[in-house]
């Protein structure tokens, strides 16, 4: 960026000045021409005097110039003239044959010639002249040069210098006050605006890791008193509808625990760290987690993944994408198969629930949608989808009536 305003600076300089030389060459040509022309012009009109007076005294008509001749009539004159003079009556000028050229002066009686091709020193040293404007126009641009690419430097050094700052920047590492190191120029002040972002940037981060950590505890450690709370309560005797009420606590708890999970997770402002990691673990721990969610259903489960297939992935972040899909697909089935595979890269939880409606499928992945028949909070598929985003997973969804079918594209190791 900083090259193509220097050389768009340099450019322009050279360009007018190019511009302004060529006008003072032309100019110069023609102000060489003219005074060439005005001294033909002075020469015949001193010689009309002299000829004019020697007409009215019947002498011998003689001038002071060689180059000048009396001519007593038109017919007399040269043939270009005279053709030319017949349509252009008032021109004093003409060319000859080959590389002749005449100037003329009306008299009382008869024509001035002048022959001039011999005194023509301007078109003589044409050459000569424009090899010396040539070689000054040549001594002005490197002079330019010079002054465009100084003058092209200060300007883009602030430039480079607040580049370089913002380039360096990372959310640990932002800086503050740096506008006062510039001048009060547009630059300084768009320094200064930049400067009042960066300030307001950092205090926003600081609140958002602030909240990020206090919510982290706030929330978790309550989560965790209740889940313990709960583990308690169910080795009570409990009548059949509180065992009802409790299981939905409970279930409640775990949507709860996945969701603050996944929110917190999403917090995190550094990418994920990657590494290689069984696969098959992973969805046996996600589904030991949730089976209670299929007690007591006629369902069935199958996990075709190969135990050494391995996966280049966070493990944390990856475990909370396949504990909300496995979830889900345990909530919404009430009888038949989930079947779980990985072949090719692409992992597929496929369940044989009633599907998901047609009108929610397009934004399943958008916050706070959810079907009527869930009972979760509809943040579970927003949280993986911005997850796999995170991680470079591309998840796609088909749903019909005989099921739904979740694909994850992952990178292999």
């Amino acid at each position: 960026m900083f090259t193509l305003i220097r050389t768009r600076i340099i450019v322009s300089f050279i360009s007018i000045a190019l511009l302004v030389s060529t006008l003072f060459i032309g100019l110069g040509f023609i102000f060489s021409y003219e005074v060439e022309d005005g001294f033909f012009r002075f020469i015949l009109n001193s010689e009309k005097e002299q000829v004019e007076s020697q007409l009215a005294t019947n002498q011998t008509v003689s001038t002071h110039y060689p180059f000048v001749s009396y001519v007593a009539s038109i017919d007399a004159l040269p043939q270009p003239i005279f053709s030319l003079l017949q349509e252009e009556p008032n021109r004093i000028e003409f060319s000859g044959d080959g590389d002749k050229h005449y100037h003329i002066k009306a008299l009382s009686s008869g024509y001035l010639v002048a022959e001039v091709s011999e005194q023509l020193i301007v078109r003589k040293n044409t050459g000569g002249m424009l090899g010396f404007a040539l070689f000054f126009v040549t001594i002005i641009l490197l002079i330019v040069l010079l002054v465009a690419w100084l003058l092209a430097k200060r300007i883009t050094k602030p430039i480079k210098a607040l580049d370089q700052l913002i380039s360096n920047t990372t959310s640990d590492t932002m800086p503050v006050g740096f506008s006062a190191q510039f001048k009060q120029d547009e630059i300084g002040v768009f320094a200064k605006a930049l400067d009042n972002a960066f300030m307001r940037v950092r205090q926003f981060i600081e609140r958002e890791q602030n909240f990020t950590r206090d919510a982290s505890h706030e929330l978790r450690t309550p989560i965790a008193i209740s889940v313990g709370a709960v583990a308690l309560l169910k080795e009570t005797p409990l009548s059949q509808e509180q065992q009802v009420l409790l299981s939905r606590i409970e279930n409640a708890q775990r949507d709860m625990q996945q969701s603050v999970s996944g929110l917190l997770a999403m917090a995190r402002e550094h990418d994920y760290e990657l590494s290689d990691i069984k696969l098959l673990p992973l969805i046996e721990q996600a589904i030991l987690l949730h089976h209670k969610l299929i007690e007591n259903k006629p369902i069935e489960i199958e996990v075709n993944v190969d135990s050494t297939a391995t996966v280049n992935t966070n493990h944390d972040a990856f475990k909370m994408v396949l504990s909300n899909l496995i979830s889900n697909a345990f909530h919404h089935t009430n009888k038949g198969t989930i079947f779980i595979e990985y072949a090719k890269n692409h992992l597929t939880i496929r369940d044989s629930g009633s599907g998901i409606d047609k009108q929610l499928l397009n934004k399943v992945f958008d916050a706070g949608v959810k079907s009527d028949s869930s009972t979760g909070l509809g943040f579970g598929l927003a949280i993986v989808k911005r997850l796999c985003k995170r991680l470079a997973i591309d998840i796609t969804v088909s749903s019909d009536k005989q099921g739904t079918v979740f694909t994850l594209k992952l990178a292999s190791d």
